[in-house]
Order: structure tokens, then C-alpha cells, then sequence
């Protein structure tokens, strides 16, 4: 009778803990971030196949317009906007559209000085991706509810922001979804911030 009831019992904790080791097995795919952030023959920053710093604002509109992740496109002064068609990554998030900024640096008027997108993968993903940031700046919002974190990859020219609710927890900060900015070095350079640390 002891026995029946153990495998009742043990049998589905066995296959439960069995089913948990198999999902922690799989190899983490980072496939589709690294495309985006780090693509293969565009030295950084690089997105989509332009270079902030290096790509022309033209060439950027001609690029944009023959990439399949793009839908549609405007053009303003100073800036190309677009919407994300469905063949996009799906770690950016389409509800909101993509910008390419022209450049405001001296030596570099001719060509696109950052893109802005928002994404949908989160800080735990780009640390897998890209280690720890050489930079993280954390503000306290204008109220003491929530706090502004900046985390910037100097190497790439990547820089990040994101809000996340005080108290800040781990699960809070991993989880934190990200808007997104790649920025001719340059550009960079000059607005980079420093590390810091507060409360919240």
C-alpha cells in the first residue's frame, strides 16, 4: 500500500524535476540580438548595414527602403522614421517606430549620427550577448516610485535606457526592457555618461 502511494507520489516529481533539467539544457540562442546589435561584416555601431558616423543620410534611405524589415517610411529634416513590418526580429517591439537621426558632429554632417528603436529583449539578454556594460547611470525619476537606468557599451556604441520601479529588484532589473540608441562613435563620445549607483 506505502509503495503504491511513493509512486504516486514520486512519479510525478520525477518527471517534473526530469522536464525542469531538459529545459535548463538547451543552449541559449542569441542568434537573433547578435543580427541585430552585432551583425556579421558591419564593423560597429552598425545597424541593418549602416554606420552611424560613415553612412550618409541617402544611402541610409536607400538601405532602409530595400530591407525587408522595414514598412513603411518618412522622411523629416534631419531624421528618417519608419514602422516594423512583420519580417522583423521579434525582440523589437513594432508598436513603435524606428528613427534615423542625422548628425549634429562636426566632421560628420553628411551622414546618419544615431538610430532609436524600442526592443522587446531585455537587460539579462544584452549582458549574455555583450557582458557587463563599462557603463550604467541610474537617476531617480521625479518621483521616488521609479528610476531612469542608462547603460551604455562603449565598443559598439550601443547605449540603453530603461525605467524600472523602485524598490529595484533583481528580477526587476534582468527583466527591464530597453529603448534602444546606436550612435556613431563620435557621437558618443561626446554624450556618454558616467557610472553611478543611488538608492531606490
Amino acid at each position: 500500500m506505502i509503495r503504491s502511494y511513493l509512486r504516486l507520489v514520486l512519479s510525478p516529481l520525477v518527471i517534473f524535476i526530469a522536464l525542469t533539467l531538459l529545459i535548463r539544457a538547451q543552449p541559449y540562442d542569441d542568434r537573433e540580438l547578435r543580427q541585430l546589435l552585432l551583425p556579421a561584416g558591419c564593423p560597429a555601431p552598425c545597424f541593418m548595414g549602416i554606420r552611424p558616423g560613415e553612412t550618409s543620410m541617402e544611402e541610409a534611405l536607400t538601405i532602409l527602403k530595400s530591407n525587408q524589415w522595414i514598412g513603411d517610411i518618412r522622411t523629416h529634416t534631419g531624421s528618417i522614421e519608419w514602422t516594423w513590418s512583420d519580417s522583423s526580429p521579434h525582440i523589437i517591439d513594432r508598436k513603435y517606430p524606428g528613427y534615423a537621426q542625422h548628425s549634429n558632429v562636426p566632421g560628420e554632417e553628411c551622414c546618419v549620427g544615431s538610430f532609436k528603436f524600442n526592443s522587446l529583449f531585455t537587460l539579462g539578454d544584452l549582458y549574455l550577448l555583450l557582458g557587463e556594460p563599462p557603463r550604467t547611470n541610474a537617476i531617480r525619476g521625479t518621483t521616488i516610485h521609479y528610476a531612469l537606468v542608462s547603460i551604455s557599451y562603449v565598443d559598439q556604441s550601443i547605449r540603453l535606457f530603461t525605467s524600472v520601479d523602485c524598490p529595484i529588484s533583481r528580477e526587476k532589473f534582468w527583466q527591464a526592457q530597453l529603448e534602444t540608441y546606436i550612435e556613431s562613435k563620435s557621437l558618443y563620445k561626446r554624450e556618454g555618461g558616467m557610472s553611478a549607483r543611488i538608492n531606490c
